[in-house]
């Protein structure tokens, strides 16, 4: 979910907008490397509409949205933590450590959580997304301790009135499992795509 004063969140090639709260599914089939050599991801908006797909095969990518079919290479599958490491690293940068406490995760496992928060009311900075400008951050990332996986992250931020946002909102689950038919119908689509 992301949180924004503007309509929506951009509008795609097609006339498509991107809904603020959406729902991704990605698929991923890697090597032995763990490469990724094949990928499905369909984004949804909350009532569950589809907005726009992209698909990589074969090298080359698809989507939905524009239509169009890029050279790609098969790509390492990296962590799945949504950018907490290059967050973390950039608050580290500066002298500082987040604040870890335990948690229980939804599903009643242990969790850790992460806080980081940087406050720089003495220079705001001017969003895009709101009409006040930023004078500080939080973010919340939870981790399960026996999984390692990211449960959920969160991005506040305090505006100039004193207010707050959660700019992003995202829970994130991790499964092992066959392809859905979905998944392979949309890996057809675009080889129809790339013969044209």
């Amino acid at each position: 979910m992301l949180d924004r004063d503007s309509e929506n969140n951009g509008v795609l090639p097609n006339g498509i907008a991107i809904p603020h709260h959406q729902v991704n599914d990605t698929w991923y089939r890697v090597d032995e490397s763990q490469r990724v050599i094949e990928m499905v991801s369909i984004m949804r908006s909350g009532e569950g509409q589809i907005v726009q797909v992209g698909v990589y095969s074969d090298g080359t990518g698809w989507n939905s949205a524009t239509g169009a079919i890029e050279p790609s290479e098969p790509y390492v599958l990296s962590a799945f933590d949504s950018q907490f490491l290059w967050d973390l690293g950039q608050f580290e940068a500066s002298g500082s450590q987040p604040q870890i406490t335990e948690e229980i995760l939804p599903d009643g496992g242990a969790g850790l959580l992460f806080v980081i928060r940087d406050e720089f009311e003495d220079s705001p900075v001017e969003l895009i997304s709101y009409e006040l400008p930023v004078i500080g951050t939080e973010i919340r990332a939870l981790f399960g301790q026996d999984d390692g996986y990211l449960h959920r992250k969160e991005v506040i931020f305090r505006l100039l009135d004193g207010s707050e946002r959660v700019s992003i909102s995202l829970e994130k689950q991790m499964t092992f499992e066959e392809p859905t038919e979905e998944a392979f119908a949309y890996l057809a689509k675009k080889e129809e795509a790339v013969k044209k």
